[in-house]
């Protein structure tokens, strides 16, 4: 329903609108939407203001969320701006012009009041003193008609302009007289005659074309000779200007009229009720009114509107004499009849209790009918109190879980619930609480799940008005058997309702049972670590150290990935990585186990090996055949000095006077190697040299013999001809170079065949040619 407080105004007046808004979806609406305003006119759709405001804006007010089947009744001020024309007009107001709400249908966003609204004086013709000489214009509806008496007679003149296009007049005429109204052509314009009975059923029309005249006429017409109030409409198709209309009411004289032919003071209101729903008197919001009314044979329907709010309801009677037979037709604003009371003399009463209480806000329509009776009547309203508030617990589950699953809850666990109450009843101020309870099989209360308070502002049928969920952990004590949940609204029974029953509901009974302890929960490999402190939670494991439930094979606490002996308990680390453990009282422990070092290191095992030089020749001692050789002086394999070189002999010069010349090819023998029988002396000292030089390599094999003894993983070598120390080569799988602890010598001045056979057995072993010469450097130097 729509309805301003007052049925006319001027531009730049304020009015106050009031309307109702509902929420007809499914679901609640949780945001806000504007609300623009328009005037529009009832008969032509196209012709319609928009409110603006003072800066020349689209004016619009905002609506606040709302539940399902909640409504709202919003009373909007509204300054009327000056784009609007004056003319009569219907209310429109629109909601959600921007499309913020997301809705199922936006076809009824849109919504009209039923009573007509005029703005100004509707004057287009001024200086011809308006129509019919009235100085306003006739209006361009029955309800805004320009009234020329009973039986009138004579000449009206009227105008059109640009902006006016319809006027309205009307004429009271009794049984046995007849109306007949010429409308004279108008040169340069098309203007068209109706005339219409009091319920604006056609009784004739005129529309000849172009400047032709018009005439209409109840003689030849059911309407002949009977009386009425008829309504004549003048409508410009083209042109502008004035027209003339000649209007007769021939036949009998005027009667003595039941009602009166002044001005009608229908229930005290200084007016005629009206015969249409578009010409209702306005008895405003909430009705509570006396007074008395008028029927006769020329106003046989007197029509009243209303409006209903805050669940009210009202009650209606009509007193009437006996020889009067009228009726009351109840229609909502939309103009559908929701109750029709005929009683002969006897009194009409209606009450709205037939109506359901989310439906009695809105606009209603009051006709009564004279049913050709005359006479007057008696009419009181009286208000129904809203109905009381019923609060209604509408769901519980608790606890809440999918269809077929089991309801059992284990001590020690927790389980969910949730809940709904709504508003079915009337509105209601007082504030309420509300809570949820865990209750046990004698009735006990054993706990409160949840509980809230509603603000108490209800404007009845609101719909849902409480939805909570939450959990509820069972503690290992809590004694087992058969619970149920309990919803109770308005726990303090402050709010007084229509239906208190329904403010508790019980939800289905469930058990609480006891909890079976899994011993492997949460410890899926089982190896007694949980999960969440388990680094292997998947495998079995009892490493402590480097990582917590590995697996640990050697049982040493070191798990297998971080243990450098995965099989050997007591050695889990090689900082240096040449093999040997840190833990020097384990197997093969490393007495230096920060530098790389061999099984029979000089100060242990996994230390370096040291090798005495003591004349820093280059030669160790134990191989040095001179071991006291200066600093210094070059000294062969043996460590010691070298003899000199042999210097090379110079053939005797030859004389080519003496002896025969050589053939080219031919080679003549030397005099000493002719004389030696073909060997010269340098030939007999490269064999003597040779024969040296193999003496020594086999000296160096013997001295070097390779022994293969495997030690820890390594393979030694020593020398059985002599008492030196044994030399380890590192292993061939790891080759780790590092710097071993030797005594500062100075770099060999020979590289000696021994030093290079070490070497070359290095790298046999599978050493780099730069890991060999490391060691051999260590070794030799």
């Amino acid at each position: 329903w729509i309805v301003s407080d007052v049925n006319s105004s001027n531009v730049g007046d304020t009015v106050n609108l009031s309307y109702s808004v509902t929420n007809v979806g499914s679901l609640d609406m949780t945001s806000t939407y504007d609300i623009f305003f328009v005037l529009s006119d009832p008969f032509d759709v196209w012709n319609y203001y928009m409110i603006l405001d003072s800066n020349g804006n689209e004016f619009s007010a905002q609506g606040s969320a709302l539940l399902v089947n909640q409504s709202e009744q919003i009373t909007t001020e509204i300054t009327l701006s000056n784009n609007i024309a004056n003319g009569t007009f219907l209310w429109s107001v629109r909601l959600d012009t921007y499309n913020n709400v997301t809705e199922t249908s936006t076809g009824n966003n849109d919504g009209y009041g039923s009573l007509h609204f005029n703005v100004g004086a509707v004057v287009n013709c001024s200086s011809l003193g308006a129509d019919a000489g009235t100085g306003i214009d006739a209006g361009d509806q029955s309800s805004t008609a320009i009234d020329l008496g009973p039986s009138f007679n004579g000449t009206v003149t009227g105008c059109f302009s640009s902006g006016d296009s319809i006027d309205y007049y009307s004429v009271e005429v009794f049984d046995g007289q007849n109306l007949s109204i010429v409308l004279d052509g108008q040169t340069g314009a098309d203007n068209d005659l109706y005339l219409y009975d009091s319920l604006e059923n056609s009784v004739n029309m005129s529309t000849n074309l172009d400047d032709m005249s018009e005439n209409v006429s109840t003689i030849g017409t059911p309407w002949a000779g009977t009386a009425n109030t008829y309504f004549i409409k003048v409508t410009k198709f083209t042109g502008s200007g004035t027209y003339t209309l000649h209007i007769v009411s021939n036949g009998s004289t005027a009667p003595e009229r039941v009602c009166g032919w002044d001005t009608q003071d229908d229930l005290g209101l200084g007016a005629d009720a009206g015969s249409i729903g578009n010409s209702a008197l306005s008895l405003g919001t909430n009705p509570t009114i006396t007074g008395m009314g008028c029927l006769d044979d020329l106003d046989q329907i007197d029509a009243y509107s209303f409006d209903l709010a805050g669940m009210y309801g009202v009650s209606i009677a009509i007193d009437q004499s006996t020889i009067q037979d009228y009726s009351l037709v109840i229609s909502d604003g939309q103009g559908n009849q929701l109750a029709e009371v005929k009683s002969a003399g006897q009194s009409l009463n209606y009450d709205t209790s037939s109506i359901s209480i989310e439906n009695l806000v809105g606009s209603y329509v009051m006709d009564i009918n004279a049913n050709g009776a005359q006479g007057t009547y008696n009419l009181s309203m009286t208000l129904i109190d809203p109905p009381l508030p019923d609060l209604a617990a509408t769901s519980v589950h608790c606890p809440a879980v999918s269809q077929g699953e089991s309801t059992d809850i284990t001590n020690g666990s927790q389980f969910s619930f949730n809940l709904t109450a709504e508003s079915v009843g009337g509105p209601s101020d007082v504030p309420f609480d509300w809570e949820l309870t865990l209750m046990d099989e004698n009735g006990t209360q054993a706990a409160q799940l949840h509980n809230g308070s509603h603000d108490g502002i209800l404007a009845g049928v609101d719909g849902v008005i409480i939805s909570e969920s939450g959990t509820f952990t069972v503690t290992d004590n809590f004694t087992l058997g058969e619970y149920h949940c309990m919803l109770f609204i308005d726990s303090s029974d402050l709010v007084s309702e229509a239906v208190e029953p329904n403010n508790v509901l019980q939800a289905a009974d469930f058990s609480i049972i006891l909890r079976t302890v899994d011993p492997w929960e949460g410890d899926d490999d089982r190896d007694g670590i949980l999960n969440v402190s388990d680094d292997c939670p998947d495998v079995f494991g009892t490493s402590t150290e480097d990582l917590v439930g590995c697996f640990d094979m050697d049982g040493d606490g070191w798990s297998d990935d971080g243990d450098a002996f995965f099989n050997e308990g007591s050695q889990w680390l090689d900082t240096d990585g040449d093999g040997f453990g840190d833990n020097p009282s384990g197997f093969n422990g490393d007495q230096c186990p920060s530098v790389v070092g061999v099984a029979d290191g000089t100060n242990g095992t996994g230390c370096p090996l040291i090798i005495p030089d003591t004349d820093a020749d280059g030669v160790s001692d134990v191989d040095d055949d001179c071991p006291g050789t200066a600093v210094g002086v070059v000294v062969d394999e043996t460590g010691c000095e070298p003899p000199p070189e042999p210097e090379p002999e110079t053939p005797p010069p030859t004389n080519e006077s003496e002896g025969p010349s050589i053939d080219e090819g031919e080679t003549e023998p030397a005099g000493d190697e002719q004389e030696s029988g073909g060997f010269t002396g340098l030939m007999i000292g490269g064999i003597v040299g040779g024969i040296l030089l193999v003496i020594v390599i086999v000296t160096v094999f013997i001295t070097k013999d390779e022994i293969g003894v495997i030690l820890g993983g390594r393979r030694k070598y020593s020398s059985p001809a002599t008492s030196s120390p044994s030399v380890t080569a590192p292993v061939v799988s790891t080759p780790v170079v590092a710097e071993p602890i030797v005594q500062e010598q100075p770099a060999a001045t020979v590289v000696t065949p021994a030093k290079q056979e070490y070497e070359q057995q290095l790298i046999d072993q599978g050493y780099s040619p730069e890991q060999a010469k490391t060691y051999a450097d260590h070794y030799y130097n």
